[in-house]
């Protein structure tokens, strides 16, 4: 796969974290499966990918949660990134 941005070959790679300001909330999600470029290391996510991400976040949001909360993407449910 090509690196939409400049062009570069990616690699499959899970993420240390891919964080979301909310203004009032920060959720941080770890361990997210991505693409990253080899060149640039633009890391980029399928559209299955950020659908999880968006639920967790929701479900964070729901939960009455604090300012911060971290959360494990779990990668056994999905089969590509």
């Amino acid at each position: 796969m090509k690196c939409r941005f400049c062009g570069g070959q990616t690699i499959k790679r899970l993420t240390r974290y891919y964080d979301v300001d909310m203004g009032y909330c920060v959720v941080i999600v770890k361990n997210v499966p991505g693409h990253e470029c080899k060149q640039c290391g633009e890391m980029t996510y399928s559209e299955d990918v950020m659908r999880k991400v968006d639920q967790i976040v929701i479900s964070a949001l729901t939960a009455g949660s604090p300012e911060i909360v971290t959360v494990e993407y779990e990668t056994e449910k999905d089969s590509t990134p």
